[in-house]
């Protein structure tokens, strides 16, 4: 949900429609998150406790690259084939200077 968050935002559509039910969903995933890290701690299962540390730091990982994606704010968005005009126009200038050379 946050992907197509910031794909809307990107394309200047409202976002709270995909905003709050990913809200509420992260919350609920964490809370149970935590639940289990206790379970797994006292009862010494050593490898769940590990893998669940490493979705969490992989989940907060996807969560800070949303945030810095919405921070960048409204940029192009390039929906078709196209390369964006900056790249196109290095491009142009690789392949003129290649078919001069």
């Amino acid at each position: 949900m946050l992907i197509v968050s910031v794909f809307l935002f990107k394309l200047g559509r409202r976002t709270v429609y995909t905003l709050v039910p990913m809200v509420l969903m992260l919350v609920m995933s964490i809370w149970a998150m935590a639940i289990s890290f206790v379970y797994f701690w006292n009862d010494q299962k050593w490898s769940l406790l590990g893998v669940s540390v490493v979705v969490l730091l992989m989940s907060l990982w996807l969560i800070v690259e949303g945030l810095l994606a919405f921070a960048r704010g409204r940029g192009e968005l390039a929906l078709d084939d196209e390369m964006p005009s900056g790249l196109a126009a290095e491009e142009a200038k690789a392949l003129d200077s290649a078919h001069i050379g």
